[in-house]
């Protein structure tokens, strides 16, 4: 069957990446792999669920742990919401709960990074 990591992520899904190197979002991620089981790296172990997500045009791969996938990974915006986002003024946005777009989902507020809007 298609294994889903904890942050519901499946192999091949796009993603938006936080690269700490950078200091912005990769947008050009793809998920590639989810370990089952404890995988060994050269770092140490990855606990079951984590990621492997491909990114700046398959350049770097990253690694993301299941604790670490609501800072560190974000779905892409769908089109659906890009047409919503383009109607609606950034005014309205704000109190209409529609904007979020560099928002973190996760459900601590612990966020130490905010990507500025560019």
């Amino acid at each position: 069957g298609d294994a889903l990591s904890p942050g519901g992520f499946a192999v091949g899904d796009p993603v938006h990446i936080w690269s700490m190197s950078a200091g912005a979002w990769a947008e050009d991620g793809v998920v590639r792999e989810i370990s089952s089981g404890v995988v060994e790296v050269s770092g140490g172990r990855l606990a079951p669920g984590s990621v492997l997500v491909a990114y700046g045009a398959g350049a770097s791969c990253k690694w993301v742990l299941p604790e670490h996938q609501a800072t560190l990974l974000r779905r892409p915006p769908t089109a659906a919401a890009h047409k919503e986002a383009a109607e609606t003024s950034p005014a309205m946005s704000q109190t209409s709960g529609g904007a979020g777009r560099f928002e973190s989902k996760s459900k601590s507020d612990r966020t130490p990074i905010q990507p500025s809007p560019t």
